[in-house]
């Protein structure tokens, strides 16, 4: 191991940071995506520092494959744009570059941000700033591609080791300040195994209203990350556990709490969700209207024999939309869902659609797209290797 040092209050030396080097872990370049390497290579290139952080870091160590692959750098957006002309710049108050390559993959490049930046505000920083306004220790990796040396400021290493969710920011505002990492605890602990201390799990209980004041948009690409995680049944888990459910999905908790029978077959069905979402591979994963087609079909009405099929339709689109507020999920996505329903009791499988005198498979890329959402898992946990 190689210790970095930085500057104290006092002007002296001070350890900052433990270096993990190539014969110290398992991380190899070849893991990562060649998009992601070249944008590494070519921001050093320019003179700037740049890093894989975040999730990916994490996965690799867990032995699951990221969903995608973001940079972390000290170059500033306006610097980046200029580097890659196949960059595009998003964010209102903290900008961000998309590098986009072909295949339409995305390469997420973050600048540094200073920790009193809080949550929105553009104020960039070194990386020992970064890395302290970071969620939890074990997002808070940093992998040098080229060194190949795993960079480690808070313990992330060790509390993967011990299984253990820790956070970076203090537990006094670290879910005031955003309250969806109330929503990432719980599903980083059930996606990478790792245990929630009892402390962190009495603030979640304590500040889980804190959900009722985030905006639908993000509460929605929260929900379908979870179905597409290939672990939504120990997710799901964890939210009810942790009391979350009322402020996330009211009506959810609302009737998994009136019947043990509903609940056990909710619990059932997310469980065929997850195989389906494995069994499709790192390549490809379901539709969206695939996953509602899961999520929503243990709760609908049963249909109505007097009626049309235009009349039971209709009902049930309508059942649906008011089941999952306060999401605001696309139209033509309940309707494929509950299309899918009308078609399983027709004798098609929910993962297959009819068009026109064929068939088509309801599987897209895994890979991160330009305006959309990727999958939020890889392949199950086979072990931890540091």
């Amino acid at each position: 191991m190689i210790q970095r040092y930085g500057t104290g209050s006092d002007g002296k030396r001070i350890p900052v940071a433990v270096v993990y080097t190539k014969d110290e872990h398992s991380l190899r370049r070849k893991m990562i995506a060649p998009q992601a390497l070249e944008v590494v290579r070519i921001l050093k290139k320019s003179g700037y520092q740049a890093y894989i952080v975040g999730g990916a870091v994490r996965d690799l160590l867990l032995n699951k494959i990221p969903k995608d692959f973001d940079v972390a750098t000290d170059a500033v957006p306006n610097r980046i744009r200029k580097i890659f002309p196949n960059a595009w710049i998003i964010g209102k108050r903290f900008k961000l570059a998309h590098v986009i390559f072909p295949g339409r993959y995305i390469v997420e490049v973050t600048t540094f941000r200073a920790v009193s930046s809080g949550n929105f505000n553009a104020v960039y920083g070194s990386i020992e700033e970064d890395v302290r306004r970071r969620d939890f220790t074990v997002n808070a990796l940093f992998y040098d591609p080229e060194k190949e040396q795993l960079i480690d400021y808070v313990g992330g290493v060790r509390d993967l080791k011990n299984g253990k969710l820790v956070n970076v920011i203090p537990l006094e505002t670290i879910f005031d300040s955003d309250p969806v990492r109330m929503l990432r605890a719980a599903k980083y602990a059930a996606k990478c195994g790792l245990k929630i201390p009892h402390k962190m799990k009495a603030v979640l209980r304590k500040k889980a209203s804190l959900l009722a004041t985030v905006s639908v948009s993000r509460l929605t690409e929260e929900f379908f990350k979870i179905l597409s995680s290939g672990k939504a049944t120990a997710v799901f888990e964890q939210i009810d556990d942790l009391n979350l459910m009322p402020f996330f999905l009211p009506n959810l908790s609302s009737a998994l709490s009136a019947s043990k029978t509903v609940r056990k077959t909710f619990y059932a069905e997310m469980m065929l969700l997850d195989a389906e979402v494995s069994a499709s591979g790192a390549d490809s994963f379901p539709e969206r209207d695939v996953l509602l087609f899961h999520f929503f079909k243990v709760f609908l009405p049963p249909f109505r024999q007097e009626a049309g099929w235009f009349e039971n339709f209709s009902e049930k689109k309508a059942f649906c939309k008011e089941f999952e507020k306060p999401l605001q999920l696309p139209v033509s996505q309940i309707e494929g869902a509950v299309r899918m329903i009308f078609d399983l009791r027709d004798g098609v499988k929910p993962k297959e659609r009819r068009s026109g005198s064929g068939k088509k498979r309801r599987f897209r890329s895994s890979k991160k797209k330009a305006g959309k959402d990727s999958n939020d898992d890889g392949k199950k946990n086979g072990g931890q290797s540091f």
